[in-house]
């Protein structure tokens, strides 16, 4: 009988232990870090954030800081209302025509990239904008060859 006890004790003690194992995570881009501090509070996620930028957490809400973690790195830029122009040029003609037209827009650092997004009620407006910087670059290519 002592012997189960100490036994139950000591199973008690190993459980214990393994629910108070913690998980890192650590965003790359600081905007996605916030935005995941920000959805760990809104859904009552346990956490700690440590000053070298770690996020502790409860292994037993992985399946939900993953989830998380998906949507917020994910699901930021909207398929229809965003772009990236690999020519820095052609991303600051498009910005400036952007702001010729009084279109609000802003813009997402994304694996080494800047994706300008805009609201949905511009894009219209945008599209001809694209549209404009598509041709005058076919006209310059033109002229080249």
């Amino acid at each position: 009988m002592y012997i189960h006890k100490i036994l139950l004790i000591s199973l008690l003690s190993i459980s214990a232990r393994i629910e108070a194992v913690e998980l890192n995570i650590h965003l790359a881009e600081p905007e996605h870090q916030s935005m995941l501090i920000e959805q760990l509070n809104k859904n009552n996620i346990p956490f700690k954030y440590e000053p070298s930028g770690n996020i502790k957490y409860p292994d037993k809400y992985y399946n939900d800081v993953t989830s998380l973690v998906r949507e917020t790195i994910f699901n930021d830029l909207p398929s229809n209302r965003s772009i990236e122009y690999t020519s820095p040029q052609d991303r600051d003609k498009f910005i400036n025509k952007l702001k010729e037209s009084n279109i609000q827009y802003s813009i997402k650092h994304r694996d080494n990239g800047k994706w300008v997004i805009w609201e949905e009620k511009d894009s219209e407006k945008v599209k001809e904008i694209t549209t404009l910087i598509l041709h005058e670059r076919m006209q310059e290519l033109e002229k080249i060859h």
